[in-house]
């Protein structure tokens, strides 16, 4: 193993607080022989969190701030919908040249375990590892069999990446990914499925659970990819647990929501005063 884990987090002043929550909870869980280099890829930031994210920074996680404003200009017409970071991880392999492979997060979620195990699974050829993600109703089913063109079993989401950037480089897969951009519903997402859905590799579920496995629990039946075994235990000790609906600093009654809050209170964000606004009963339910 190298002499550092390569951890990404895309963001922007948005989404720094959560970010600064999940590097709370990276840092705070990490073994003591572990090193993690976390580089954080914003459009801009205020100088505020710059100074507060930059606080994790030590000798065991060091943090580097890159600044790529510019990087999507070409694109600008077709990214109305979202802003540019969600199209970061298409580019790491020429953003970050020196690293070849990578572990890519998003900000909504907490790292609760060491991701030495994670970092050191084997890619082979493939572009990506990741968790089988599961339509949960006929459109996305139809959408992903009739418009991404992947199979029963192949769709994964893209919150959770281990990314092999010298494949990715080598292979000019970027170059075929942003030529995408504008095509699909679920951006980015759909983006990496569709080109890499070849060369995607699953990775155990207990690294990217998440808020669907508890609202549409018909996706834990009869899995092409998990048992209901992995299921069992993921939900039960996950390694990384993703708020991939609800997030915990908006609304009330959010499976792991104490979680969060415990993070929060360790992290460099502690004394931002939360807005949660409570669910309604129909909210509560469904």
């Amino acid at each position: 193993m190298k002499n550092h884990i390569p951890i990404v987090f895309a963001t922007d002043d948005g989404y720094a607080m959560p970010t600064g929550v999940a590097i709370a909870s990276l840092c705070n869980n990490k073994k003591s022989d572990t090193k993690y280099r976390i580089y954080l890829i914003a459009p801009h930031l205020s100088d505020e969190n710059i100074n507060k994210l930059k606080s994790y920074n030590s000798d065991d996680c060091k943090i580097d701030i890159i600044f790529a404003e510019n990087l999507l200009q070409d694109k600008a017409s077709t990214l109305e919908k979202v802003t540019n970071t969600d199209y970061y991880r298409l580019m790491l392999d020429s953003i970050l040249p020196d690293e070849d492979k990578v572990i890519s997060l998003d900000g909504d979620l907490l790292v609760l375990e060491d991701l030495s195990e994670l970092y050191n699974i084997e890619l082979d050829d493939n572009y990506i590892g990741g968790c089988y993600f599961r339509p949960h109703d006929i459109y996305n089913r139809k959408y992903v069999q009739n418009v991404l063109h992947l199979d029963e079993g192949k769709r994964i989401n893209i919150g959770v990446m281990l990314m092999n950037l010298k494949k990715l480089r080598e292979d000019n897969i970027q170059k075929q990914m942003l030529a995408k951009i504008g095509c699909f519903d679920i951006m980015s997402e759909d983006i990496i499925n569709y080109i890499c859905k070849d060369k995607i590799k699953h990775i155990p579920l207990k690294f990217n659970y998440n808020l669907h496995f508890y609202r549409y629990k018909k996706l834990l039946k009869n899995d092409p990819v998990y048992s209901a075994q992995e299921y069992k235990t993921a939900k039960q000790k996950p390694a990384i647990f993703h708020y991939t609906l609800d997030k915990p600093w908006k609304v009330d009654v959010v499976h792991r929501q104490k979680d969060w809050i415990f993070y929060k209170k360790i992290s460099s964000y502690k004394n931002v005063v939360l807005n949660i606004r409570k669910k309604s009963l129909l909210e509560r339910f469904f």
